[in-house]
C-alpha cells in the first residue's frame, strides 16, 4: 500500500494548499490581508525546515527501520 499511501498525501497536500491560502480573507481584515499573504511563504518554509528535521531526528534516535516499522 505504499503507493496509496502517497496518493492520499498528495491529494491532501494539494486541498491543504489550496485552503489554507484561501482561507486568508475569511480571517483577516481587508488591510490586513496583504501583510497575511506575506508571511504564509515564510511559515510555510518554516514548518517544512521544522518537520523535516524532527522526522530526521526521530529517525536517528528510533532508528530508520523501527521509525518505518507497523508493528512495536
Amino acid at each position: 500500500m505504499p503507493h496509496g499511501s502517497a496518493l492520499l498525501t498528495g491529494v491532501a497536500a494539494v486541498f491543504f494548499q489550496t485552503a489554507y491560502t484561501a482561507y486568508i480573507p475569511s480571517i483577516l481584515k481587508p488591510e490586513d490581508q496583504p501583510e497575511g499573504n506575506a508571511k504564509l511563504p515564510g511559515s510555510d518554509a518554516t514548518a517544512q525546515i521544522a518537520g523535516l528535521g524532527s522526522a530526521g531526528l526521530i529517525a536517528q534516535l528510533a532508528g530508520a527501520v523501527n521509525g518505518c516499522s507497523p508493528t512495536p
